[in-house]
């Protein structure tokens, strides 16, 4: 995610979710870069991870 890919779990239970790093810009409110997610209605939202996502390992880049 930091050099700009989309990242998914294979185990997640929605198709086509997929998180990724939003960076501010000059029209942005934050001043930090977030994890927002995509949703399975393809809402964008910020999003914090779990204890299971932070330590897995089953990773995928999304096109």
């Amino acid at each position: 995610m930091l050099t700009g890919y989309k990242v998914a779990r294979s185990c997640w239970n929605g198709k086509n979710m997929w998180i990724a790093i939003q960076s501010p810009d000059e029209y942005s409110k934050m001043t930090k870069p977030c994890i927002y997610i995509k949703t399975v209605k393809n809402d964008l939202i910020p999003w914090l991870p779990n204890q299971e996502d932070m330590l897995a390992v089953d990773w995928n880049i999304v096109d």
